[in-house]
């Protein structure tokens, strides 16, 4: 069955719990994954650790789909469980060879003048600090970037009440910070969570987790249970930086006995394919990073977000195309043609200096082939246009 984009969180959740239908639960991870493994690699300063929490998290999602059908907002349900698997293996974790680490992170952040990476270590505490509501607010506006509208549907409240909402937390978190000395204003932390709070998980840990779902559904003894966590804990630490694609992890169970087959696919680059499937908001660290950025904002029909992903030459040349367009930066031709993209593949890399590199681009789907410079701007990079033919420039993704 194909999922219906238009479905909630919470019909996908109740679809899943009422037919075991694994692409309703794929889809939920989908959405929310990004969210989860950024929470935990804040808290636990580890990849492979932080993939342990996402897999238990969703592992625990699986268990109680049931319950939280009937009305939970579940990126804050998500983001709570995640803090405290986070804090359970950060105990765990504890020992001498950490506290160096972590002093010597901290040491780094005292010589930076990144105000994200002041931030980022204390954004969790931060955050569980702020009422449930005021949370799921600010969880849904920045690290979703849901629009007021949304934001405020989803908590059952008018737009100008959620971006009344929005400020007075956005308020509380910057007072938070400023106890700690981190000096910062509202807008500007604003603007900093909506850039670096969420980042693209590993691709393989998607189907990894997809297959909790799997192992979930089948009614598995508590024996199996315990089979599932340890396969998945081993395949989280064996897991390298340029990941082997899991393919599926078949659990055939009869009685209590459980057999496990592993299929492996060809080996890839997870920051070179970009398949639908994955579009996250992915920050601008690094150019494959902005390009994911930009390509989800067109995924989202989000001309603001996109406009946020591109230098300012291009930003420049795109509200030279909407004053000749009758303000319209994607006609509809545009979108038409984006709707046919399966997805993008980085065919080559060309370093042109430190601060530009020209990235030749196959879109899936329209079967054609574009080069895009994507330039360093201070310390982000953004999408700069394609460079084919200069002619083009206002050609998109």
């Amino acid at each position: 069955m194909f999922v219906n984009m238009s479905e909630t969180d919470l019909e996908l959740l109740a679809r899943y719990s009422r037919q075991n239908a694994e692409d309703a639960f794929a889809e939920i991870v989908r959405r929310h994954l990004g969210l989860i493994y950024s929470a935990a690699l804040r808290q636990v300063r580890s990849p492979q650790l932080a993939e342990e929490v996402a897999q238990s998290v969703f592992l625990k999602l699986a268990r109680h789909a049931r319950e939280l059908a009937s009305g939970a907002i579940l990126t804050a349900w998500l983001y709570q469980v995640a803090r405290r698997e986070a804090v359970d293996v950060v105990r765990r974790e504890a020992s001498r060879h950490l506290r160096e680490q972590i002093a010597m992170e901290m040491n780094a952040i005292n010589a930076t003048d990144d105000p994200w990476v002041h931030i980022e270590p204390f954004l969790d505490e931060a955050m569980h600090s702020l009422d449930e509501t005021d949370r799921a607010a600010v969880l849904l506006r920045y690290f979703e970037n849901k629009s007021l509208r949304e934001v405020g549907a989803t908590l059952g409240t008018s737009d100008d009440a959620a971006q009344k909402r929005v400020s007075r937390a956005v308020e509380r978190l910057r007072e938070f910070f400023s106890t700690r000395g981190i000096a910062v204003g509202a807008s500007a932390l604003a603007l900093i969570l909506s850039a670096n709070a969420v980042h693209a998980a590993p691709v393989a840990l998607v189907q990894t987790i997809n297959t909790v779902a799997l192992a979930q559904g089948t009614a598995a003894s508590g024996a199996t249970l315990t089979l599932i966590k340890g396969t998945l804990k081993l395949m989280a630490w064996t897991n390298t930086k340029t990941a082997v694609a899991i393919g599926a992890v078949v659990i055939l169970i009869t009685g209590t006995t459980a057999v496990i087959h592993h299929h492996h696919r060809e080996r890839q680059d997870a920051r070179g394919h970009f398949p639908r499937s994955i579009w996250t908001f992915a920050g601008y660290t690094n150019p494959e990073s902005a390009f994911l950025t930009g390509v989800w904002a067109l995924g989202n029909g989000d001309d603001n977000a996109w406009l946020a992903s591109v230098s300012p030459d291009e930003h420049a040349r795109m509200m030279d195309r909407a004053a000749r367009g009758g303000g319209v930066i994607f006609n509809a031709q545009d979108r038409d043609n984006f709707r046919q993209i399966t997805g993008y593949r980085i065919m080559e890399k060309q370093i042109v200096s430190a601060d530009e590199v020209i990235m030749k681009i196959y879109a899936e789907g329209l079967n054609e082939t574009q080069k895009f410079s994507i330039q360093r701007i201070g310390s982000e990079w953004k999408v700069n246009g394609p460079v084919q033919n200069p002619a083009n420039r206002a050609a998109r993704p």
